[in-house]
């Protein structure tokens, strides 16, 4: 049974380094140093608004936190956090305090925001929970196993063309939400990745590869977007005899448009991501321990910022969101396995 648990714990700052970061719509700039001398380089200049981040500070510190893996910030501006090992969703004021916490999951992982109803998302081993920021009631969204899925008309990527296949789900990735409050989560297993959407409680594989990467670990795909269009972003394996992992931008009412992006901005380790109310898609991989940021607009990588070590730990980001004040929040864990984890808060400037 899920229920409130509620507990105040006042954050503090830790020490780090970081560069600094931008987003813009549609926008490639210059080269940007931080204070700790980190690089960003952009590939062009522009004369619309820059927009700026600043380097990160720490929301939340090492200690607090077991091994946590998703995170979403709601309407009010609350962070919620999947506690993944303590099988706990935190709900944090943005001033750093804890408020409370719904207990009761297995293993909460991924999370996303459904701006079309205000409520959180959050996958849970299979099962997929909404939640209420007003109340912290959980509610199953599905629960995605091999019988649940309706494969009869699926996106083949590589062959472009629609066909009816089979599905064996080994694990779940990213949720998100559409524009119209559809779900869309990426998962592993045969075929190699596919994209799940939930319909009014059904699940239906909507896009699939069945090419299988060089690199096993790269199999996805693990992090989905939803643009205001309805347009998924996600990852699949392309190509032909030597497949690699791309940028892939899938059109659910349009397969026609579906299209791989002009570059490969992340690895197919990509885990987490949201997108922005500029069409900015915010994409965490943790392979190279690095925050990617890609205009949907432009279709193109805008940057990259590595993710600095915090209270002396080597950290990976999982999952990042939002808020509509502009700050960034990422979670991270520790590289090596251990149960160390942190959120980092990013802040906008305008230059």
């Amino acid at each position: 049974m899920m229920m409130f648990s509620t507990r105040s714990n006042r954050t503090q700052t830790g020490n780090i380094s970081a560069g600094p970061r931008l987003t813009a719509l549609a926008a490639f700039f210059g080269v940007l140093v931080a204070s700790s001398g980190t690089a960003c380089k952009n590939e062009s200049s522009t004369s619309l608004t820059q927009t700026y981040l600043t380097p990160p500070s720490v929301f939340l510190p090492v200690g607090v936190l077991r091994q946590p893996r998703g995170i979403a910030v709601d309407g009010a501006g609350d962070v919620w956090v999947a506690d993944t090992r303590a099988g706990k969703v935190r709900r944090l004021r943005r001033d750093g305090v804890l408020r409370d916490s719904i207990i009761g999951f297995q293993l909460p992982a991924a999370m996303g925001f459904d701006r079309s109803s205000g409520s959180l998302l959050l996958v849970d081993e299979y099962t997929l929970y909404r939640l209420q920021p007003q109340t912290g009631a959980a509610t199953i969204i599905a629960t995605l196993t091999n019988n649940s899925i309706d494969t009869s008309a699926v996106f083949d990527i590589d062959a472009r063309r629609m066909i009816a296949t089979a599905v064996n789900v080994a694990r779940l990735g990213d949720i998100t939400a559409g524009p119209m409050g559809d779900v869309y989560v990426g998962c592993f297993g045969t075929p190699e990745n596919f994209l799940v959407r939930v319909r009014a409680g059904l699940a239906a594989a909507v896009a699939a590869s069945f090419l299988v990467p060089t690199n096993s670990a790269e199999r996805g795909p693990h992090f989905v977007g939803v643009d205001a269009f309805g347009t998924v972003f996600s990852s699949f394996a392309v190509g032909g005899a030597t497949p690699v992992v791309r940028f892939f931008a899938f059109s659910p009412s349009h397969t026609d448009l579906s299209r791989v992006l002009t570059e490969p901005a992340v690895t197919g380790a990509a885990r987490g991501s949201t997108i922005d109310v500029s069409g900015n898609l915010y994409v965490t991989d943790p392979a190279t321990q690095e925050l990617v940021i890609v205009s949907t607009i432009a279709e193109r990588t805008i940057a990259r910022y590595v993710i600095p070590d915090v209270g002396g730990y080597s950290m990976i980001p999982h999952d990042v969101a939002v808020s509509e004040d502009g700050r960034v929040y990422v979670v991270v864990s520790d590289r090596l396995g251990t149960e160390a984890g942190a959120i980092l808060v990013y802040r906008t400037t305008k230059r």
